[in-house]
Order: C-alpha cells, then sequence, then structure tokens
C-alpha cells in the first residue's frame, strides 16, 4: 500500500514539475520577446481584437499556476488550473486548424519549435497528465473519503475544460465580430494575398495612373502632360501615344488625362477645360466649357463625369457635369461634411466603380468615405478602420489678404486609394494595434473593404523600393498595379484569400 502511494505521489509531483518547467519556459521566452508575441498574437484570426489584453493575461496566469504547483497545499488546485488552461489553448490551436480563414504564425514558447498539428497532440497528453495526476491527489486518503474526493475531481475537471473551451469560443466569435463589424484599429492579414509578378523601371517619377482597359495599362506624366504610355498586364510597353488637341489656345496650368474606356477625358480645372477623345486615335476634341474651376475630375460614361469644385463660399463640393451639346451642372449639396473649415478638412480622392455604378469620396484626413449612385445621390456613409473621426488640422488666416492655410502638415489618415469590381483598396497612413514598427518601416499597408458587404476584409503589406514608398495604385480585374519611385509594379490579388 506504501509503495502504490509512493508512486502515486512520484506520479503527481512529477506532472507538476512537467508543468512548472512547461509553463516558466513559456511565460519567460513570451517575456524576453514580448513585443513580438503581442504583435503575432495581434495577427491570431481568433484573437485579435483582444490582443493586448491575452497577451498579459496568458503570461500573469502561466506564472501564476508555476508558482501554484510549486507549493504542495496549492497543487490541487494548480492541476486544476493547468488543465483549465491548456484546454483553452487546445480549443483555440483546433479552431484554428479547421475554421480559422488562415493559419497564423506561432505564439512564441513551445509552439516556436512544433507545428500546429502537433502541439494539438502535445497539449492533449498534458490534459491527459493534469487529469490524472489531479484525480490521484487524495486518492489514498482511507475509507469513502477517497472515493467522494475521485468523484468530484471526475466532474470538476471536464467542467473547468468544458468552460475553458466556450470561453475561448467567445471570445473568438466576439473578436471577429469587432473586426469586421465595429473594428478598434485592428488589422488581420491573411497570408499571402497578393504576389508579386512583375515589375518594370520608368525612369522618372512623375508619372500617374491614368486608367486601364482589357488591353493595356495607361500613364499619364506630369511633365508631359499630352503623352500616354500604354503598357500591357506583364508591364511591358507597348507604345507611347502624343494626344492631339483640336484646340490649343488655353493658358493650360494643371493638365490630368483620365480613361473610361472606349474614351479619354484630358481636363485642366484651373483653365476650366474638358476634352474628349478616343484610345484608338489619341485625337481630342474640345466639349463645352464648364464655366466651372474644379480640381478632382472622374468620368462615368461617355458623356457624365462627376467633379470637386468650389461652391459660393469657396468651401469644396462634389458636382456632376453632363455634356450633351451643352454642359449642364448638378451639384450635391451637404454630401461632403465639414468638420473645420470645409476645404482642407473635406480634401480627399473621388473613384467610380463602373461594376457598382456607384462614386465614392474618400477623406485624406479622417476614418470617412461617402458612397452615392452615379447621380450624386447618397447611398450611405462608411468609415475605414482607424480611429481618426475628427480631422486634425490648423488654419491661420493672413491678417491682410485673409487667405487661409494650414498651420504644418496635418496628420493622413488615408494616403492613396483605388477602387474595383465593389472594393476599395486604401493605403493607410497609420500604424494598428499590435502592428510591428519595424515593418512599417519596410512596407506601406492596404486595407480592403467589401463595399458590397459594407465591412472591412482584411490588409496586406506592399514593400518599398529602398528609400520610396507607394505613391499611386491602380487595380484592374484582378491585378494590383503600384507606383513607387521610378518603378511600376505588378502584384497578382487572391480576392478569395481576402474574402475568407
Amino acid at each position: 500500500m506504501e509503495t502504490k502511494t509512493n508512486i502515486r505521489q512520484i506520479f503527481i509531483i512529477t506532472v507538476c514539475y512537467l508543468y512548472i518547467v512547461l509553463f516558466v519556459y513559456a511565460a519567460f521566452s513570451k517575456i524576453l520577446d514580448f513585443e513580438n508575441f503581442r504583435i503575432q498574437l495581434g495577427q491570431s484570426p481568433l484573437l485579435s481584437a483582444f490582443a493586448g489584453f491575452v497577451s498579459i493575461a496568458v503570461l500573469i496566469v502561466e506564472i501564476g499556476i508555476a508558482i501554484l504547483l510549486s507549493i504542495s497545499r496549492f497543487r490541487s488546485l494548480g492541476l486544476l488550473a493547468a488543465f483549465g488552461l491548456m484546454a483553452m489553448f487546445t480549443t483555440y490551436i483546433y479552431i484554428i486548424l479547421n475554421y480559422s480563414s488562415f493559419i497564423p504564425c506561432s505564439c512564441g514558447g513551445i509552439l516556436e519549435k512544433m507545428g500546429w498539428t502537433e502541439h494539438l497532440v502535445f497539449n492533449i497528453i498534458f490534459m491527459a497528465l493534469a487529469a490524472v495526476a489531479g484525480m490521484l491527489r487524495g486518492s489514498w486518503l482511507p475509507g469513502n473519503h477517497a472515493a467522494r474526493m475521485a468523484a468530484k475531481k471526475a466532474a470538476v475537471f471536464p467542467v473547468v475544460g468544458i468552460l475553458g473551451s466556450l470561453l475561448v469560443v467567445a471570445l473568438y466569435l466576439r473578436s471577429d465580430y469587432i473586426i469586421h463589424e465595429e473594428n478598434n484599429f485592428t488589422r488581420r492579414f491573411p497570408p499571402h494575398p497578393v504576389t508579386k509578378l512583375s515589375e518594370a523601371d520608368l525612369r522618372y517619377n512623375t508619372y500617374y495612373f491614368a486608367g486601364s482597359d482589357d488591353s493595356a495599362i495607361y500613364l499619364g506624366n506630369y511633365t508631359t502632360p499630352l503623352n500616354v504610355s500604354a503598357f500591357d498586364k506583364n508591364l511591358k510597353l507597348k507604345g507611347r501615344n502624343r494626344i492631339s488637341l483640336d484646340n490649343t489656345a488655353f493658358p493650360f496650368r494643371a493638365v490630368k488625362i483620365n480613361i473610361r474606356q472606349p474614351y479619354f477625358f484630358l481636363f485642366d480645372g484651373t483653365v476650366p477645360v474638358v476634352f474628349r477623345g478616343k484610345t484608338t486615335d489619341w485625337k481630342a476634341t474640345l466639349l463645352p466649357q464648364p464655366r466651372t474651376q474644379f480640381n478632382l475630375f472622374v468620368p462615368i460614361d461617355s458623356a457624365t463625369v462627376a467633379f470637386r469644385g468650389d461652391d459660393a463660399l469657396g468651401k469644396n463640393i462634389l458636382g456632376i457635369f453632363a455634356f450633351n451639346g451643352m454642359v449642364k451642372r448638378h451639384y450635391a449639396k451637404g454630401l461632403l461634411q465639414q468638420q473645420v473649415d470645409g476645404v482642407f478638412d473635406t480634401d480627399g480622392m473621388l473613384h467610380y466603380d463602373p461594376q457598382l455604378q456607384q462614386l465614392l469620396y474618400l477623406y485624406y484626413y479622417r476614418n470617412q468615405f461617402t458612397a452615392t449612385d452615379r447621380n450624386l445621390r447618397l447611398l450611405y456613409r462608411g468609415n475605414t478602420i482607424d480611429t481618426t473621426a475628427i480631422a486634425r488640422i490648423k488654419i491661420a488666416t493672413h491678417p491682410q489678404t485673409g487667405e487661409r492655410k494650414l498651420v504644418g502638415p496635418p496628420p493622413m489618415v488615408n494616403a492613396c486609394s483605388a477602387m474595383s469590381a465593389g472594393l476599395l483598396y486604401v493605403n493607410s497612413a497609420l500604424r494598428g494595434k499590435s502592428e510591428s514598427q519595424k515593418m512599417w518601416k519596410q512596407a506601406s499597408v492596404i486595407d480592403v473593404y467589401d463595399l458590397v458587404g459594407r465591412r472591412y476584409l482584411g490588409s496586406f503589406y506592399i514593400h518599398h523600393e529602398g528609400n520610396d514608398k507607394l505613391s499611386a495604385m491602380l487595380v484592374h480585374e484582378s491585378n494590383l498595379y503600384v507606383l513607387i519611385g521610378t518603378r511600376i509594379l505588378r502584384y497578382k490579388i487572391d480576392i478569395m484569400r481576402l474574402k475568407k
């Protein structure tokens, strides 16, 4: 009898020390690289919304359980807690392997040395050890007391395991809801949503995207405003085209080209004038003069364009030009929401998606965009995932001239964007929660939004080229084209991976 008792005690002590070594090792490996551990949790598809809390809680619990197991009188409680924690870890891994949209990298400790499946088996074995050791605690007591103790523990361990598993499931469901529906600026990064396919050297950094069609990507050039370069999808130069204008008697200052196949539009909102032609011959004809200055211009079809100009008070306003023999103007008052001055605070980007037949205006300095139909009737207002709801700008007024200027550069929120096939791609200028400072210095982040489902999908990085960062982007079908310095690059987008 004494021999059996000694074997039981040795087994229990051995299990306790195994857990102590496991949890102490795991905790201190996380502490030594805590920032990386927190960042990896932040990229978890299950717990990213709670990465800050969970990263600290796990460390405290692991160390606390190790302390309980090292004290003889608290070992029963320690084994029960160890079983519950391992049940939570096991549930987490099971969900990752079977229900997660992607499998993230490991989160430190033993996980660094094992695959996810191997760690699942490892956890199950340790759960069994904790349960057996816990059952044996007190089983050498005399009479019915030992039997009653064993019966109680046989009931308690499964209950603790189930409660721990349910807690992980609840956190997973809540985190997923927060990320997609009420994001607190936590990004999710599915693995490999984009693949770099090709690139080309443009030699100069004065190019911009003029548009695309099924056969080519078109680039305009600020220094040679009448030239359009055409590249095929693999970024091989197809040709350089020179636009011919039927009237050049204008003081052009800010010429830009925008293509809506099979037409192209050449415009200068400072004059203001609009020319239209076909990409088959690149001959442009002057359209009826708008007689309204504008600073943004997006074609909707061959005779209708959306623009941003100034209202009677000099504040930004969106409108429509319709060129049907004569120009008709329609203004959409109230679409752009003033916060400070109605000019700088409403600055932004204008897009049109032919598939959705929707216009979208995305602000530079706040986390908001406005979606309208093609006639500028409001559909809804949406938000990007950052938390900058108010544009943080300061305005100074010249005492003599009354001219208003920005006092220093305002914090940028949305640096550039593209819109295609019901998806909005935003190059965010803000680092989110649990994101690596090192990675932020090496790459630009693109956040993707589903405009039909009205939700955030996920994010991916586009690496810088030396000291040059992403300055413009265009999406055509499943291809992402970006300008970085003097280079143009093409990436393949795995849309389904983002939508999972």
